[in-house]
């Protein structure tokens, strides 16, 4: 992402989002310079089968902010 306006999506289980990963994700790319440019509140993905498995995501949108 440095020195370009390339911006990104993550999907993720909400667990980056939430406790002690928070910190440890964050954190270091707020340090360089990354700013959050969305994000969509948690919800459920299930698959399609007989057992559905039941998985709290979010989806945060991010880019690198950019000296003109």
């Amino acid at each position: 992402m440095k020195t370009t306006k390339i911006r990104c999506a993550l999907v993720s289980t909400n667990s980056i989002s939430q406790g002690e990963s928070v910190s440890t994700l964050w954190k270091p790319l707020f340090d360089i310079g990354v700013h959050i440019d969305f994000a969509y509140t948690t919800f459920i993905w299930d698959n399609e089968a007989n057992l559905k498995a039941h998985v709290h995501c979010v989806i945060i949108g991010f880019s690198l902010a950019l000296q003109d």
